[in-house]
């Protein structure tokens, strides 16, 4: 999170506003093809592995195989979408470098590595891409000319993420093989259509604000929206982290012992409440000092953009335990309905937001389109895959969380003397109403040990 931040954060001081606001149009059209590619067979795949592990090999090669099919397919579309859309030369050649990229996604293996348990594998992949990316950029581009460099340092990076896929694959002792059958490679992609098509509607949820920002108030804008949409969204990557390692354990205990699963989504639950809210209650309350820090001066205006767009980080750790369980609990269409809810409400809001409020607009929508997929996807997981912690489990820790923000702000203007005041407020509810929350991260790190593997 950090390497990939402070890639970011160098382009947003060397770039133009409009040029950096290009850049982040880029990658969420690589985004958005890349969760394409992908194609939702990582939790097909891993589950599989999961309850059998002698189809690692089989897995391996028919996945690789469907997801090159897939890159075949998408690489010339977002390509051609710069000739679509009438950019100039510059930006064209941006999203076909963007767009090269994606030709090493099919061999970004994670799924194969979190069936077999192998986390402390995977982990390293996400520090090499954001570090070549980092170094590369730092080296390379030096203002608005090279704007075309950016997309030929994420070439880079990406490759030197599927290398290390490759070599992590061979190191579990899984061989690279290429199922060249078309059959089984279909049925794999019809299989994870579902999982596929929630992870597309979510990763839309996140890039089409940029894309409404561009088009509604143009790319100064998009820039203080991506600008603080980075540091989110290098934050939320963490929610995703998080329950990429928790899964297979889900899915184990929701089918084996439905008691110990409640008791593990119950600690889960209480202990990322706690832990994310108080986290965005402190980026509230320095967002300004975040931002110029980040980004320079010039990124100051975003600081409420960044103030609010914080909020989506408690939102998707909260949220995230009734999307896995729906996931885990093969309710893969449930949770597509409950994301694509969400859709609906961020591109409403978004339409109506952002002309008059431009980047703010856009993240009000966003988090406000959050927290409906969250209590849809949680009545829909309450309803049809087992009862997790109830919202008022939830109600305590918001209250501390906005209650801290109010008596800070009205006890001093001092942004180092308001945000010790909230923290320390925060800190005693805490104490008070959930002194038991070391039990729950006890339970947690312990959990993979108390669980014998399905091998």
């Amino acid at each position: 999170m950090v390497l990939g931040f402070v890639g970011f954060a160098y382009l947003a001081r060397t770039l133009s506003p409009d040029s950096y606001g290009l850049v982040e149009y880029a990658v969420g059209l690589a985004a958005l093809a890349a969760i394409i590619i992908e194609g939702g067979l990582g939790p097909v795949g891993a589950l599989g592995i999961a309850r059998d592990r002698s189809t690692a090999p089989a897995l391996a090669g028919s996945i690789l195989t469907a997801r090159l099919l897939l890159a075949i397919l998408l690489v010339p579309i977002v390509g051609l979408s710069s000739w679509l859309t009438g950019q100039d030369w510059r930006i064209a050649a941006l999203i076909w470098l963007y767009a090269f990229s994606l030709f090493a996604i099919p061999f970004k293996q994670d799924w194969l590595l979190q069936g077999l348990e192998r986390m402390t594998h995977v982990a390293p992949a996400l520090a090499v891409r954001s570090g070549v990316f980092a170094l590369g950029v730092l080296l390379i581009v030096h203002g608005s000319d090279d704007l075309v460099w950016v997309g030929a340092v994420e070439i880079t990076a990406a490759a030197a993420m599927a290398i290390y896929y490759l070599a992590a694959q061979r190191a579990a002792g899984v061989k690279l093989t290429l199922d060249t059958r078309i059959r089984p490679a279909w049925s794999l992609i019809r299989t994870g259509a579902a999982v596929g098509a929630s992870n597309i509607v979510w990763t839309l949820m996140m890039y089409a604000p940029i894309f409404l920002v561009t088009n509604l108030s143009g790319p100064a804008e998009a820039a203080w929206l991506g600008g603080a949409q980075r540091i989110v969204y290098s934050l939320v990557s963490f929610s995703a982290l998080y329950f990429f390692n928790l899964y297979p354990l889900i899915a184990r205990r929701l089918h084996e012992d439905r008691a110990q699963w409640e008791r593990l989504m119950a600690s889960s639950y209480r202990l990322v409440g706690w832990i994310s809210l108080g986290l965005a209650l402190i980026s509230t309350l320095i967002a300004e000092r975040v931002m110029t820090i980040a980004y320079g001066e010039t990124f100051a205006v975003a600081a409420s953009v960044f103030a609010l767009y914080i909020w989506l980080l408690p939102v998707r750790l909260l949220s995230g335990h009734a999307r896995w369980a729906l996931v885990a609990g093969e309710g893969q269409s449930l949770l597509l309905l409950s994301e694509a809810l969400a859709t609906v409400v961020l591109v409403g809001l978004g339409a109506w937001l952002i002309p008059s409020r431009g980047a703010f607009g856009a993240a009000a929508a966003v988090v406000a389109a959050n927290v409906v997929g969250w209590l849809s996807a949680h009545a829909l997981t309450e309803k049809y895959i087992g009862r997790l912690p109830g919202m008022r489990d939830t109600l305590m820790p918001v209250a501390a969380a906005l209650g801290s923000i109010v008596l800070a702000r009205a006890i001093t203007a001092n942004v180092i003397g308001g945000t010790l005041i909230a923290a320390f407020t925060y800190t005693v509810c805490m104490w008070l109403t959930a002194s038991d929350l070391i039990s729950d991260m006890r339970r947690l790190s312990q959990a993979k040990r108390t669980v014998p593997s399905s091998s």
